[in-house]
């Protein structure tokens, strides 16, 4: 059995949009007890530093409809921002399979 993964935001970043945090940090935590931890640091420009969420939305609809159709993009989007809600993830694998 797997556990469940949990997200924290960083400090001062909550309601903000998850790419504007300077890093991120993964905790493993093991049987024995012990905790390995790495901190990845986020790069200070990119396609998604200062994009609002519409922006990011629209980038992936024209992306995705050089290879899916306009409908399969539409729903993969929605399924994509409901993510936690879909269930077994076989239904969008076979959308993004064209």
């Amino acid at each position: 059995m797997i556990p469940k993964i949990e997200m924290k935001r960083t400090a001062g970043f909550e309601g903000q949009n998850s790419w504007t945090e300077p890093f991120n940090v993964v905790e493993i935590h093991m049987k024995d007890g012990s905790v390995l931890t790495a901190q990845a640091e986020r790069d200070s420009v990119g396609a998604l530093r200062g994009a609002s969420y519409e922006e990011v939305r629209a980038k992936y609809l024209d992306t995705a409809t050089v290879s899916l159709t306009p409908e399969n993009s539409a729903a993969t989007l929605d399924m994509l921002d409901n993510l936690e809600d879909i269930g077994p993830v076989g239904s969008l694998a076979n959308l993004l399979g064209g």
